[in-house]
Order: C-alpha cells, then sequence, then structure tokens
C-alpha cells in the first residue's frame, strides 16, 4: 500500500489474507476468514500507529482566568499563573510549531507522545477548577462548571 498525505509518502506491506478496497469516501480492511480476524485488528492499529506517528498532530490549550497569560521567549514558555513567581517550561524539541496569544497555546509535533507529555505538564501547571473555571482547558472539551454550596 502507498499512502500519500501532505506531500508525503508511506509504503505499507499487507499480509497476503487481507483485502484493502474503497468505499465512498473511506478504506475497508477484510480478510479472507474468520481465521485471520486477530490479524486484521493488528494490521489496523500498525496503520494508525504509522499515520499518526509520521503526520504532525495538533493540540491546543486555552487559559481562562483574569491576569493568566502565556509568553513565548526563544525556547521558553513563561506563564503568569495568579502565583507570586512566573513559572518558566523549557520546550522540548520534537515540537515543530508553536504559536498563540496570551490566552491559547496552539503545538504542533510529529511525536505524539512528547507533545502530549509537555501539554499535560502545562496542563498541572495550573489545572482546571470546576467551581470557577479558571485554569487550562483543552480546546473543544465542553467543561460543565459545578454549582457552589447553597444556604
Amino acid at each position: 500500500i502507498l499512502i500519500k498525505k501532505n506531500s508525503k509518502q508511506f509504503f505499507f506491506k499487507l499480509p497476503k489474507n487481507l483485502f484493502i478496497y474503497k468505499k465512498d469516501d473511506s478504506f475497508v480492511l477484510e480478510v479472507k476468514s474468520v481465521e485471520h480476524l486477530p490479524m486484521l485488528t493488528t494490521v489496523k492499529n500498525n496503520l494508525n500507529l504509522l499515520l499518526a506517528s509520521k503526520l504532525n498532530l495538533k493540540k491546543k490549550l486555552n487559559l481562562v482566568g483574569l491576569g493568566f497569560k502565556v509568553i513565548r521567549s526563544n525556547f521558553y514558555l513563561k506563564f503568569k499563573l495568579g502565583y507570586s513567581h512566573i513559572i518558566r517550561v523549557e520546550i522540548p524539541k520534537e515540537i515543530i510549531r508553536f504559536s498563540g496569544n496570551k490566552k491559547r497555546v496552539r503545538m504542533e509535533s510529529a511525536d505524539k507522545i512528547k507533545l502530549g507529555n509537555f501539554l499535560q505538564k502545562i496542563f498541572h501547571l495550573r489545572s482546571y477548577d470546576c467551581y470557577k473555571g479558571k485554569g487550562f482547558s483543552f480546546f473543544n472539551k465542553i467543561k460543565k462548571l459545578k454549582q457552589f454550596k447553597k444556604k
């Protein structure tokens, strides 16, 4: 199989017991018999890992709160998160692109694990407050606020 995506090419050899064909806008993998069904899931997982590792992944974080800011300086991110000091975090070399303004952080990397670990590190600097809605939250994740205790 030759996979072309964003001017990149990937080669993947299928076992003889599997067939691939195009149906509408997607590709379908099928096996000859039920005995080869575990092989199908293995090949699907390998294809997903191949595509995910070779293509750039994008993640976004939002920072909500009065006075909270993100500032980029060379190879570091500086965070003003309401503490008495500024927090400085080094950007890993695996992160290809970094963009954002004072309230949004958007990163792109070919390494899924390094990107996820770095974003979790940032996320735990000021995790989301479920009562006030302040802190970091992942983009497109809707979080419901809890009610305060009623008197």
